[in-house]
């Protein structure tokens, strides 16, 4: 069956008709587009410097990486501002997000969205990348503390498939979750140094040792005792400073706390949008309609179509190319398990829901006439599975004023300012809805004229030292899973 699509919103005219159609739906939705106003340009987290590493070629042939589309796709209509809009964790009372350290220090941080401005073309997020919910501590002595980063993203309502030769995510942010913390893929800048017989990071630094960029970790494994009960960290190895890289908290799997703040624990129900990638395309966690065209058939996981390589020795690459004897990988086992490298895994077209990028064309709660959309992926376990969020290619044309260290956002003079109102905020702890209530009452908030560049001088909080915190599980970590919300979820029957 083919998926029928609505006709591109080209200009702000026919943006503006849409918005007001909403309005007769939602009175308090359309009161609460306000005027638009200009912003400074901002910088955008790349956390892990100008490097940009490729490494799809390794373990997706060519030939699978399909980048043919059918009519109804090619006419790629503009995502509805109102329905962006209305994702977003908005903070309206400044409320802070807590954290805590292996050390035992704690703090707190503005968390959540701060501002969101749209135009014909694009939605522009300005967000401090700290989550609402606790986080820490990092048990693997992680230096760094979480800090607020004012991040300004552009994700363009005009998405559009890649037609040519899909983009790299690089290391660093690839997209951001609905609170603002950043999506990152599946490296961590490290990779194997066959002559120094270890991993290096790539950029130097151990003795100006680097690594050979032929093994790349996979920081799920690699990284995986420094992550907390959500599955999140801050990212380390760079001095704090500005543009340093020191206190970026952000994921590269399953963002567990995020998902349970959205009610995204149900397997029998669709789910959410958890963030969008900066190719415009939505990701969603990890439960989607068993036929991709029909909205009304069951729920069941999506599965990944990556599947691990059968090897022993680490001496060819996915795609059948011999290594180089200089640049072998280390035998697998040990300290270097299958998966340690994400050379270990292959891309088997039709093994699994989705395809190389990690996504699949669906109808969706959000989209009932079909969207190209991400998945977060997990095991029949319930445990995270390659490549996890975003594979290792975008699907669409990507926004690159969002990639760094250079990248900057610029928010347009004629973009509006929107404030979500009040009542129909998603509460946290609560599921998210597809569209604003008809009923909410807007914001009182007024609209802002400059980004404020301080934290609110209200009183700050002391952190949540009660909370249940709780060591991550993965299989490989040899713990056991607490008796929180995915501890439930992989008691029930993973579909």
């Amino acid at each position: 069956m083919t998926l029928h699509r609505t006709r591109p919103i080209r200009s702000a005219l026919s943006l503006a008709l849409s918005l007001a159609l909403s309005t007769a739906l939602s009175t308090a939705f359309a009161i609460a587009l306000s005027l638009a106003l200009a912003l400074p340009a901002a910088r955008v987290a790349h956390a892990h410097g100008p490097d940009v590493l490729d490494v799809s070629a390794r373990n997706i042939a060519p030939s699978d990486i399909d980048v043919q589309t059918s009519d109804a796709q090619a006419a790629d209509p503009p995502i509805p501002a109102t329905t962006s809009l209305a994702t977003w964790r908005y903070n309206h009372d400044a409320h802070r997000g807590a954290y805590r350290l292996s050390s035992g220090a704690a703090g707190t941080n503005l968390a959540d969205v701060q501002q969101l401005w749209f135009d014909a073309a694009s939605i522009f997020v300005r967000a401090s990348g700290i989550p609402a919910y606790d986080i820490g501590p990092f048990a693997d002595g992680n230096p760094n503390v979480p800090g607020e980063q004012d991040y300004v993203y552009r994700l363009p309502l005009d998405a559009a498939l890649e037609t040519g030769t899909p983009r790299a995510t690089g290391l660093g942010s690839i997209g951001t979750f609905v609170n603002g913390v950043p999506i990152y893929n599946a490296l961590d800048a490290w990779s194997y140094s066959a002559a120094a017989g270890r991993d290096a990071p790539n950029m130097g630094g151990m003795g100006g040792q680097r690594g050979d960029r032929i093994w790349n970790r996979n920081a799920a494994l690699a990284e995986r005792r420094g992550f907390d009960a959500c599955l999140g960290h801050p990212a380390r190895g760079q001095a704090q400073g500005a543009g340093a890289a020191n206190g970026r908290y952000h994921h590269h799997i399953d963002p567990t706390c995020l998902r349970a703040a959205l009610g995204d624990d149900d397997v029998m129900r669709h789910s959410p949008i958890i963030g969008w990638a900066f190719d415009g395309f939505p990701l969603y966690g990890p439960y989607g309609y068993a036929d991709a065209n029909d909205a009304s058939s069951t729920v069941r996981r999506m599965r990944s179509s990556y599947r691990p390589r059968d090897i022993a020795a680490r001496t060819t690459l996915a795609d059948g190319s011999a290594v180089p004897a200089a640049q072998t990988g280390p035998p697998v086992g040990g300290a270097f398990p299958l998966g340690w490298y994400v050379e270990d895994f292959t891309f088997a077209a039709g093994s699994g829901d989705l395809d190389a990028f990690n996504g699949r064309w669906t109808r969706t709660p959000e989209f009932p006439d079909g969207i190209y959309a991400y998945f977060t992926t997990l095991d029949d376990a319930g445990e995270p599975a390659y490549p996890y969020l975003i594979g290792p290619r975008y699907r669409g044309r990507v926004a690159a004023d969002n990639l760094g260290p250079g990248g900057r956002v610029v928010v347009p003079t004629g973009a509006a300012t929107f404030v979500p109102p009040v009542a129909t905020d998603v509460p946290r702890n609560a599921t998210a809805g597809p569209s604003p209530s008809s009923t909410g009452a807007p914001s009182a908030e007024p609209t802002p004229t400059k980004p404020p560049t301080t934290a609110p001088t209200a009183a700050i909080p002391t952190a949540t030292t009660a909370s249940p915190i709780v060591p991550c599980y993965l299989p490989w970590a040899g713990r056991l899973p607490s008796a929180g919300v995915e501890a439930r979820q992989r008691s029930a029957a993973i579909r």
